[in-house]
């Protein structure tokens, strides 16, 4: 459900029907800052669907405090 296939859905839908919703719905797109490979592709799909509220998470610190690693400079 929160694949690429399943965000292109929702937000194309939301772009053709938001105009005949009668309360504003403004989507969110949340990415993986080690998404950096397809950064591209991801400037264009926010582009071309008018997404305009980005939150980058960064689930790979946790992952790491995980594995008992200390990492240096990640506070939080």
């Amino acid at each position: 459900m929160r694949g690429p296939i399943f965000a292109d859905n929702v937000f194309r839908t939301l772009k053709k029907d938001n105009k005949s919703i009668a309360s504003d719905l403004v989507g969110q797109r949340r990415l993986e800052v080690d998404m950096i490979d397809d950064f591209e592709k991801i400037l264009s799909f926010l582009s071309e669907l008018d997404i305009n509220y980005v939150v980058f998470n960064n689930h790979l610190t946790r992952n790491i405090s995980k594995s008992n690693k200390r990492l240096f400079g990640i506070t939080g």
